[in-house]
């Protein structure tokens, strides 16, 4: 539940409860207390219960209120519908470029129809969200004294760890689609079958992160990262709900993992955009649709990776992703898919 006082302070009053601090109210008020960082919203103060144990329940956290447009969210789906705009307007005879496949690909680098397509005015609000994602962490990577925030190496037990789970993830939601097949209807099965038949090779390119041996660190991370958890000033983007992912505990939240898990959050989230104005607006006709398809590939693969471009370099990891980061980053894009 939020209340705003006086267009000035933002006070969430939690309806989860855990004998376990809140990962939103201790990564806030770490950032505005510990770090430089100006693009989350600050604490003001919270309610919170200790008990006889020492233990923490947190009911409410006041924050400082952020001047917004929106959610990023918004932001993007009108870009998509401006996109499609232009991509029917040239429709006739159009033939969409073959995807250049690089990590980090600048504006000028993209195809020409894909600039005049896209525009450099949203291109550079991607950019800019990149390089807040990227001080976001340096951010939270900054500490080497508090246990709950100083950065942890990779470890083979870490990377078996995390293997595991996802295979587990593959598992639980195989059988669930596996269940589920008589309730889809046709379209929707045959897809669904194409997937199921897909599992062996997932569970090998999820194996990846097992068998390679990777020195990467682990830090503390927004861990629910997307479009929907930025807020656009018009200028710029504020960072908020740091709750972490819904369906796990408090203590599972806290724990520290790759920051490219957040970066492919909103990878994830900008196909999400593309697809979905599709998905959603029934205002396309369908021999629209087969050519819009194909431009929402393109829409999410050069936006993505706009956004990861400007990420790596305010990182300082160059344009070039180590094998180690490359790995990372498609695990967890599959993963979120």
């Amino acid at each position: 539940t939020a209340i705003i006082y006086n267009d000035q302070y933002f006070f969430k009053f939690y309806r989860k409860l855990e004998k376990e601090i809140n990962p939103d109210l201790e990564i806030v008020r770490f950032l505005s207390e510990h770090t430089t960082f100006q693009n989350s919203p600050r604490y003001a103060g919270s309610v919170e219960y200790r008990d006889t144990e020492g233990k923490t329940i947190v009911f409410g956290l006041l924050q400082e209120k952020v001047d917004n447009q929106g959610e990023a969210w918004g932001m993007s789906v009108d870009s998509v519908g401006r996109y499609f705009e232009r991509v029917i307007t040239k429709a006739r005879g159009l033939k969409l470029p073959r995807l250049i496949n690089k990590p980090a690909i600048r504006f000028e680098d993209a195809p020409e129809v894909i600039q005049e397509f896209i525009g450099r005015g949203f291109y550079e609000r991607v950019v800019r969200l990149g390089q807040r994602t990227a001080e976001l962490h340096l951010a939270l990577a900054s500490d080497t004294q508090d246990p709950a925030f100083v950065a942890e190496n990779f470890t083979a037990n870490y990377q078996r760890s995390l293997y595991s789970s996802l295979r587990k993830l593959v598992r639980d939601r195989f059988s669930l689609l596996e269940s589920s097949l008589q309730k889809l209807n046709g379209e929707t099965q045959e897809l669904a079958k194409k997937v199921l038949g897909l599992e062996e090779i997932i569970l090998e390119a999820f194996s990846e992160v097992y068998r390679v041996r990777i020195t990467a660190q682990k830090t503390r991370i927004h861990g629910d990262y997307h479009l929907g958890q930025v807020l656009f000033t018009g200028k710029d983007f504020v960072i908020i709900d740091f709750e972490g992912e819904p369906g796990f505990s408090f203590s599972e939240r806290r724990l520290k993992k790759s920051p490219m898990k957040d970066v492919a959050g909103m990878m994830r989230s900008f196909h999400y955009a593309a697809y979905g104005k599709l998905l959603l607006n029934e205002n396309y006709r369908d021999r629209d649709i087969e050519l819009l398809e194909g431009a929402a590939e393109q829409w999410q693969h050069y936006v993505g990776r706009f956004y990861l471009g400007a990420y790596m370099e305010r990182m300082g990891m160059g344009t070039v992703l180590s094998t180690e980061n490359d790995i990372l980053i498609r695990t967890f894009l599959i993963e979120k898919a």
